[in-house]
């Protein structure tokens, strides 16, 4: 079996076997999907997706932090807004779709694509692609309520 690497997969492809690792899982805001984030042994990321209706089968089966052997998936573009990674292709997760758990140890835990603090304001209004970020903390007060 032939394995896939995240960076390999474009608009139209084949769904052929990616060795991933589940790092997030969400819920958009407005859209009726559960879309998780993938990262490969290479430490490349894409964001899947699910229609609302394949949501409940596949939270029994996708687990965060697992890593697992996925096919038959369908390869789409990019997003155009709210992407959360910079790939040129995301996948949708279907009920025809075939996951099974494997191992993982060379796959990494987490994904960050950091930006140079002084490119930052390039993304200031922008919603193509969101911003992870490492705040400062300044100081701690005590509160009572």
């Amino acid at each position: 079996m032939n394995i896939q690497h995240i960076a390999e997969i474009r608009d139209g492809t084949n769904g052929s076997p990616l060795e991933v690792r589940i790092v997030r899982k969400w819920q958009p805001f407005k859209r009726p999907e559960t879309c998780f984030l993938l990262v490969d042994s290479k430490g490349d990321a894409i964001e899947a997706a699910t229609a609302a209706q394949n949501t409940e089968e596949l939270t029994k089966c996708l687990h965060l932090n697992h890593c697992y052997s996925i096919q038959n998936y369908i390869c789409t573009g990019k997003r155009y807004t709210m992407r959360t990674v910079a790939c040129n292709a995301s996948i949708i997760l279907a009920n025809y779709k075939q996951t099974i758990p494997i191992e993982g140890e060379n796959i990494p835990l987490y994904n960050f694509n950091f930006l140079p603090y002084d490119e930052l304001t390039t993304r200031v209004d922008k919603k193509d692609l969101l911003t992870d970020y490492i705040g400062c903390l300044v100081a701690v007060r005590h509160s009572s309520f």
